[in-house]
């Protein structure tokens, strides 16, 4: 199952608050291992970007030590799957 398909369904869980917190946890290093293939693409200079990317870190951190289901879910959707989303879609231009 593709990191898309899984974020996918957490986002469509409707399990408690922590149950929902566990398997974003599980997520983790599965997203850890997405953020440095982008953060190796792209250039120290991108400071935009960089400056995003560390946002959603912060988020899912906060969320996960708070045990914040609210902010893991909108940092999961808003965050995660949209950049997932984005990246999927330069590649698949790219690959045109």
């Amino acid at each position: 199952m593709e990191l898309r398909d899984k974020v996918s369904k957490v986002l469509e869980s409707k399990k408690n608050a922590r149950q929902y917190i566990k398997e974003v946890k599980e997520l983790l290093p599965e997203l850890q291992e997405f953020m440095m293939c982008i953060l190796e693409g792209q250039s120290p200079e991108n400071n935009e970007l960089v400056q995003y990317l560390l946002g959603i870190i912060k988020d899912t951190i906060a969320g996960v030590e708070n045990e914040d289901e609210v902010l893991l879910r909108d940092v999961l959707e808003y965050g995660w799957y949209a950049l997932i989303m984005d990246v999927m879609e330069e590649v698949e231009r790219d690959n045109i």
